[in-house]
């Protein structure tokens, strides 16, 4: 299955429906030192999280980051791992350009091979997943959500 994680362009065939109340997958990511760190050490245990798929060029990604950010009021008490598979500078770049690091709920890493777009069968940019306290996914935006729509699922059993 090729992958693609430019805007616009397709990355997989979209059946991510089928991974809902599962847990994240036990995948191996980079953070933005180059460390290695597993996908579920970075979830914060008994914390909603969301697991933003992005691309650092792509327009819709960075609405939904400003949107985030913006709202952080409402979403203090959500975790945001922010996932791209851009090269490490880029992601450094971001992080940067939009003040993540002031964020002790917001965390950006490194997917170099793309194996988490996979899974979730990415259709296109961003690609947000929102796992409950216990760990499992209960809601995918196919689009850019609101802070409302992302605070809501973030309850959610």
């Amino acid at each position: 299955m090729a992958v693609v994680a430019a805007e616009g362009q397709t990355l997989a065939q979209d059946d991510s429906t089928r991974i809902i109340g599962q847990a994240l997958p036990p995948l191996v990511l980079l953070r933005l030192d180059s460390t290695e760190a597993r996908l579920g050490s970075l979830r914060k245990a008994n914390q909603p999280l969301v697991v933003l798929y992005f691309s650092p060029t792509c327009s819709h990604c960075q609405q939904q980051t400003e949107e985030i950010t913006a709202n952080m009021g409402l979403l203090k008490s959500v975790n945001f791992l922010l996932v791209s598979a851009y090269p490490l500078a880029d992601l450094r770049s971001f992080e940067a350009s939009y003040g993540i690091a002031r964020f002790q709920n917001m965390a950006l890493a490194h997917d170099p091979t793309a194996k988490l777009a996979v899974f979730y069968g990415l259709k296109a940019l961003p690609g947000i997943f929102v796992y409950n306290k216990n760990g499992l996914l209960v809601q995918k935006f196919k689009t850019n959500a609101t802070a409302a729509q992302i605070a809501a699922a973030a309850v959610a059993d």
